[in-house]
């Protein structure tokens, strides 16, 4: 089992769980822990210390912040826990997708061991967040091209459906 904690400024924090709800209409399956801007380390340091006290030492914890280098990732890497893990620069693509990477990593066979099922469910969030940055200029099209955006892009690129864009400049005036 991989437990999965967001850790961020509680504004942000706040943002990100609403919005995820309402959007995929199921609570997210992570423990929230937000902290106010000027908040002491150690105050951080204490929430996450009890909360990850309580899980077996071969049981992963993976904590996902704001940035990596911010003191929510500075402060997670230093719990004396064996196996926790710090995945920066979370946005909502990523959010999206936490709960089907969860349920996807619960569903792989016995022989997978917990470190393996971390790095899976890190490398799934790691996709989403990265297909939900895009430069929307590589999609428009010349003068009186037809456009290339559709909604049905995200869908694919974040859920693993199979919609195809291109990635560069060069890529939208072939073929």
């Amino acid at each position: 089992m991989i437990h999965l904690y967001l850790c961020m400024h509680t504004p942000l924090l706040e943002a990100l769980c609403e919005l995820t709800e309402q959007l995929t209409h199921a609570p997210l399956r992570a423990t929230c822990v937000g902290h106010e801007l000027d908040e002491p380390e150690r105050d951080i340091y204490a929430r996450l210390y009890e909360l990850v006290q309580n899980h077996p030492p071969e049981e992963p914890v993976l904590v996902i912040g704001d940035l990596l280098g911010a003191r929510t990732g500075t402060v997670a890497l230093t719990l004396p826990y064996p196996h926790v893990y710090f995945l920066g620069g979370v946005n909502l693509p990523m959010t999206l997708k936490l709960n089907d990477a969860l349920s996807e990593v619960s569903a792989l066979p016995e022989s997978h061991s917990p470190l393996e099922r971390l790095q899976r469910c890190v490398d799934l969030l790691k996709t989403a967040g990265r297909a939900g940055v895009e430069d929307a200029h590589a999609y428009l099209r010349v003068e009186g091209e037809e456009s290339m955006i559709d909604a049905s892009y995200y869908e694919g690129s974040v859920f693993g459906m199979s919609a195809t864009m291109p990635t560069n400049v060069e890529d939208r005036h072939e073929g």
